[in-house]
């Protein structure tokens, strides 16, 4: 088995995603309330995975608990294996991750395309006797984000704040939904490449 580690632009790009998140929440007030699991491995339905970086609040106290935001991240990386990097955790968490972040970073053509993914209810398409739902909760790809540099296209990325501090955000205060700007990108890339 060969194992290829993550270089530097690998670690670059989950880390300063990781700090302009913690940024964020501190901005709100919240720094202590987020914590960063890291590559902390979890164990699946029949199988055990580490994230490349994992976040988590501190309502959910014990080592063993499933993190609220995942971030998987790929360079060169074929985008389906991290597509199905975020079904894995979407589906082995029994709902516990409520966001998985995908970043496939194309090094020489310093690209990054981003993916956002949530468990989502969307139509059951097969309904039967065993299956007789109208709707069924499945991963679903909810927005991406395509950053040439210097340039990102696509918008901003919004994080729920709800899913990530398993709570509703105090009325009338600092907090709210975590939001990447066009701008934030940008400077995200710049300092990747």
């Amino acid at each position: 088995i060969v194992k290829i580690m993550p270089g530097a632009v690998h670690e670059v790009a989950t880390s300063e995603f990781g700090r302009i998140l913690w940024e964020k929440s501190a901005a709100m007030g919240l720094r202590r309330n987020l914590g960063d699991m890291g590559g902390t491995r979890y164990q699946g339905i029949a199988s055990s995975k580490e994230a490349d970086s994992a976040f988590k609040p501190l309502s959910r106290p014990h080592r063993a608990d499933w993190p609220t935001l995942v971030i998987e991240s790929g360079v060169s990386e074929k985008l389906p294996r991290l597509r199905a990097d975020a079904r894995w955790w979407l589906e082995n968490s029994s709902g516990d991750v409520n966001i998985v972040l995908l970043f496939s970073i194309l090094a020489a053509a310093q690209t990054i395309h981003l993916e956002k993914w949530e468990i989502m209810s969307v139509p059951n398409l097969q309904v039967t006797r065993l299956h007789p739902h109208p709707f069924v909760m499945t991963p679903t790809q909810t927005d991406q984000v395509d950053i040439v540099q210097p340039i990102a296209a696509g918008g901003a990325l919004t994080l729920d704040f709800a899913k990530i501090f398993l709570r509703q955000p105090v009325q009338g205060g600092l907090e709210g939904n975590i939001i990447f700007t066009t701008l934030d990108l940008e400077e995200w890339a710049h300092d990747v490449w």
